[in-house]
């Protein structure tokens, strides 16, 4: 799927934890939902760290993901909703 606009972005799962662990990704964040290619590993419960552009991270857990398997590669994606910590 062609993301326009994509950002880098840090996955981040078990936040906070002794096991936590970061992956970066590329995908589109509008509001409180990000759009994210097909094969990312995004699960609800995760967080996702992005660029303030004031400045500094802006951090959000993952709450509801959804697969887009339309059966194209050009339609296909995962959209999740972000709550803001």
């Amino acid at each position: 799927m062609s993301l326009l606009n994509r950002q880098t972005l840090t996955i981040i799962k078990d936040y906070g934890t002794d096991v936590e662990e970061r992956v970066t990704v590329r995908g589109f964040v509008s509001g409180n939902s990000a759009k994210f290619p097909f094969d990312t590993k995004v699960y609800d419960g995760d967080v996702l760290e992005r660029p303030d552009p004031r400045g500094g991270v802006l951090l959000a857990r993952v709450q509801g993901v959804t697969v887009y398997d339309a059966g194209s590669s050009a339609v296909n994606h995962i959209a999740a909703r972000l709550k803001p910590l």
